[in-house]
């Protein structure tokens, strides 16, 4: 290469192309970074989701509604209604 603008267009190109391939390099390892980040924090909430839910205090104890539901029913025999109901008036013509 005895032409000095040959040399100097060479230098100037491997150059630039140099410089591509280090904000490539930089790109791509930036890239990765996020990624990792990513799925640390993923990993990190599933690990805190299954933790608050498996290993959260003992359970609460049931409302008094909840009692209520579970009671046994007492179930009357028809005589039984009858006597306890109360009497209704004759229907007026």
């Amino acid at each position: 290469m005895k032409n000095r603008y040959v040399l100097t267009g060479a230098t100037w190109v491997t150059g630039a192309f140099n410089k591509v391939a280090k904000a490539a390099e930089e790109v791509g390892q930036k890239a990765k970074e996020k990624v990792g980040m990513a799925e640390e924090e993923d990993k990190r909430k599933v690990v805190d989701e299954f933790a608050r839910v498996h290993l959260s205090e003992s359970p609460k104890p049931p409302s008094s509604k909840d009692e209520d539901v579970h009671e046994p029913r007492r179930f009357e025999s028809p005589r039984q209604q009858q006597q306890t109901s109360p009497p209704v008036a004759p229907a007026q013509p």
